[in-house]
This record gives C-alpha cells, sequence and structure tokens, in this order.
C-alpha cells in the first residue's frame, strides 16, 4: 500500500500508523536499530552493518554512528552513516545529534547521513540538518518511521481476505513481539 503525501489517508491508516508509531516509542534502543536495519533493507539499502553499540548508553568505536549502509542510485554508490534514537517520552532529538553524524561523515567516507527517531526532532536539529554547511542530514522522526514501515511492509501485514473488502493491513504481533527481548 503506497502512501502519498497528498491525499487523505483514511481512517483505517491513521490508525494503523499510530498503533506503528506506539509501538516504536516503546521499543528500547537494541529493538529500534534492528527495526532500522530491516526498514532500510527493504529500502534498498545493502550492505547493512550495525557498526554502533546497542545498549542505550556507552560509547563504542563508531562514535555518532551506529548504522553503515550502501544504497545504489543507477551506477552511483552512496554510503550512508545512519545514527538510531529510541528517546523517553517527550524528549526529542536535539542539534548535538546532528553535528556530530555530520561530523563522523568522513570517517567512514559517507556521502549521506540519516538520524531515525522514535520521537520527535527539536526545531533548530531540523534548521541544522538542513543547513547546506556540510553534508545535510535527512531526519525521520517516528511519525514519519511508522508511515515508511507501512509502506514498506516492516512490522505490518495483511489482514485475510474476505469477499467483501479490500486488502488492508495490520500490525504484525509476531514481528514486535520478537524485538522485546532485543537489548535486554
Amino acid at each position: 500500500m503506497a502512501i502519498s503525501l497528498f491525499t487523505t489517508p483514511r481512517s483505517g491508516d491513521q490508525e494503523l500508523r499510530r498503533q506503528v508509531l506506539e509501538r516504536l516509542q516503546g521499543m528500547n534502543r537494541a529493538a529500534l536499530i534492528h527495526t532500522t536495519c530491516l526498514l532500510m533493507k527493504s529500502m534498498g539499502y545493502r550492505d547493512i552493518q550495525i557498526v554502533g553499540n546497542t545498549k542505550w548508553r556507552g560509547h563504542s568505536d563508531a562514535g555518532a554512528v551506529d548504522i553503515v549502509a550502501t544504497i545504489f542510485r543507477g551506477a552511483v554508490r552512496a554510503r550512508t552513516v545512519v545514527q538510531v534514537k529510541a528517546l523517553p517520552d517527550r524528549r526529542t532529538v536535539q542539534r548535538r545529534f546532528v553535528d556530530e553524524l555530520r561530523g563522523a561523515m568522513p570517517r567512514f567516507t559517507a556521502s549521506q547521513a540519516i538520524i531515525f527517531a522514535n520521537r520527535e526532532f527539536s526545531p533548530i536539529a531540523e534548521v541544522i540538518a538542513d543547513f547546506a554547511y556540510g553534508q545535510p542530514v535527512r531526519l525521520i522522526d517516528g511519525s514519519w518511521m511508522a508511515r515508511l514501515m507501512i509502506k514498506n511492509g516492516v512490522g505490518v501485514r495483511l489482514k485475510p481476505l474476505t469477499d467483501s473488502c479490500l486488502p488492508e493491513s495490520m500490525i504484525d504481533e509476531v514481528f514486535f513481539a520478537q524485538l522485546e527481548g532485543l537489548g535486554q
């Protein structure tokens, strides 16, 4: 099911997005990192590697980078560094994370950077991410991530068909149950 941002979503679509977002916001860091890897794979990224620490706190040799991946657009290969933020209630992703990820790009010879978060970004983080000084950093908040998951079939599945209705997506409870044990 493709999502168009220019049409009014059906109420069922909004409810499914709400349910997926709720699951994302309840995930621990390790589960969110693994979900992000699966989402990136469904979006066409290849050679996906978790290089950072999957624990909530702690340092790693990768610094601000959690995932490194490659995407091919025709004959062009783009190495991408990713940071994943699993934040508790009412917290936003701050500017410093955008700066850290942008600063890590040369170490990985990356031409793209993305921050996936289960929450929202602060207004200044959004401004700095688009700032053309250096490379722009793409920000994908929880709401946008939920849309991408639905569009790419990650964490959702089709309801069984009946004679009287069109195919419809629903939460894949098995997918989310398998993620619950990660990082504990």
